[in-house]
């Protein structure tokens, strides 16, 4: 099933570039697609959506430029230089360690005589972040779930109630009986870390309760 916000982001993307297809020289644009290759950018290495949108722009870019005259195992072997470094930022456990796991395949295939050249080893690093987006994507959204599941519980919904705007501005009261929710637009990181507060608040009432029993 299509993820509406990444079909988003691409229409977006591919509709600025065509503007700018017709306001830019052709030299222009040729350059540009030069620069994508080397400067890969991943905004947030840990966002699924971070890496679609910088594949996109590296596609584009690509593509409207034309750029056929472009070695395919240069430009694999250049823009494999930049997204290493991205992956190498990332503090997902499965994107750091993928570049140690395919240079770990190469080496296996060498052993058995097969050579991994730049383009495929792009194939396989394209294929490997698509599957990792794909888990933790599916993750995050279980996850959520849960977290939204979990304030229906009587003890959050009177957290929330009386909680700081600053954490209470995340939720809404919806239905017939005017529980508190997470806003529609909060993100998956949002609900993460607004739920991870809620925990905290919960934890130090508890303990307030406590040792004011054991003061009375």
């Amino acid at each position: 099933m299509s993820n509406p916000q990444a079909t988003d982001v691409t229409g977006k993307q591919y509709f600025n570039f065509l503007v700018r297809y017709y306001q830019v020289s052709p030299h222009v644009l040729v350059k540009e697609a030069v620069d994508a290759l080397g400067t890969f950018r991943v905004q947030d290495p840990d966002c699924p959506f971070s890496w679609e949108e910088a594949f996109n722009t590296y596609e584009i870019k690509i593509q409207i430029a034309k750029a056929t005259s472009f070695d395919p195992e240069t430009k694999a072997s250049l823009l494999i230089v930049s997204l290493e470094h991205h992956l190498n930022k990332s503090r997902e456990i499965e994107l750091n360690s993928m570049q140690g796991n395919l240079e770990r395949q190469i080496a296996e295939d060498k052993g058995c005589g097969k050579t991994t050249n730049a383009v495929e080893q792009l194939r396989r690093y394209r294929a490997e972040i698509k599957r990792w987006s794909r888990t933790k994507l599916s993750r995050n959204n279980g996850e959520a779930s849960r977290a939204r599941s979990a304030i229906k519980e009587v003890g959050v919904q009177v957290l929330i109630t009386i909680a700081e705007p600053d954490v209470q501005q995340y939720f809404v009261r919806a239905g017939d009986d005017k529980m508190w929710t997470f806003r529609g637009e909060c993100s998956y990181s949002k609900i993460a870390s607004v739920s991870k507060n809620l925990l905290e608040i919960r934890v130090n009432h508890v303990e307030q309760r406590t040792q004011g029993g054991r003061t009375s």
